[in-house]
């Protein structure tokens, strides 16, 4: 098959090494081969192997053994593999989730309060509070206020845990003292 590629008439399409590829004709200028990003084999022929949108544009617009490439094909290529293969746009994580924080945040400064009322209400408050926090980390990562909300959960388990270890050991040195009497 003959490609008229960019200029560079007569070139032509053949397999090499199981990759499409065209071979530049007999003669032709290499300052425009190197600028069309064709190479020299080692028998002195120039080959330029075909990217995706090249070579279907050669399988689907062969007409009578001879394709076409030149700047108004090069458009029409690369709108139409846009508008086939085209990654879909970036979803942004930063907006939202910021009602699922206050919820959190007000459900994590509640439950401590609610202790006194009803101890298994505050637990499920918190619970409820550490889980929409994770939810909105899941859900949008780059969230600031999701995250400062993750420290905040983090910080209140490690001094919750630290002032377990103290009351268990002020119990243990009330039990000691209270046995020698």
């Amino acid at each position: 098959m003959r490609v008229d590629y960019y200029g560079m008439d007569n070139c032509t399409y053949d397999m090499y090494c199981g990759r499409p590829a065209l071979f530049a004709p007999e003669g032709a200028d290499e300052g425009i081969l190197a600028g069309y990003g064709f190479a020299r084999l080692q028998d002195g022929r120039y080959i330029h192997f075909l990217d995706q949108q090249e070579y279907f544009h050669i399988i689907n617009n062969e007409v009578n053994g001879r394709v076409v490439f030149d700047q108004a094909t090069h458009y029409m290529i690369t709108q139409f593999y846009w508008s086939q293969y085209a990654p879909p746009p970036p979803v942004n994580h930063t907006d939202g989730g910021t009602v699922m924080c206050i919820i959190s945040l007000a459900l994590f400064l509640i439950s401590p309060f609610l202790i006194f009322v009803n101890p298994v209400l505050s637990m499920l408050g918190w619970i409820a509070s550490l889980v929409l926090m994770i939810i909105v980390k899941a859900t949008y990562p780059k969230n600031v206020f999701g995250t400062v909300l993750l420290i905040l959960h983090i910080v209140a388990f490690v001094i919750g845990f630290i002032a377990l270890l103290l009351i268990m050991a002020a119990c243990y040195d009330l039990m000691n003292q209270c046995s020698h009497f």
